[in-house]
């Protein structure tokens, strides 16, 4: 009979096991993508962050045309749009 249950909670701690490793139900996962980085690629461009020379993070969008800052070229082509 001990053998039964040892057996039993052994496989029972595989299973809650196995199912911690699969991760968040994808109901769960929120896209939370830069819109700034997303529409330059959608623009054909390159988004970049680069480091001024204090180490501040800024991002840009390399095009055809040549560059601009990302969020000014989003918020130019998205007036209406609500930044996060």
């Amino acid at each position: 009979m001990f053998s039964n249950s040892l057996g039993f909670a052994a496989i029972s701690s595989l299973v809650i096991l196995a199912n911690c490793a699969t991760g968040p139900d994808p109901v769960d996962v929120v896209d939370a993508s830069n819109p700034a980085a997303v529409f330059c690629v959608s623009s054909n461009g390159v988004y970049e962050v680069r480091n001024d020379p204090e180490g501040n993070a800024y991002s840009v969008c390399v095009l055809e045309e040549g560059e601009i800052d990302a969020w000014a070229l989003y918020r130019q082509e998205n007036p209406t749009a609500t930044d996060i």
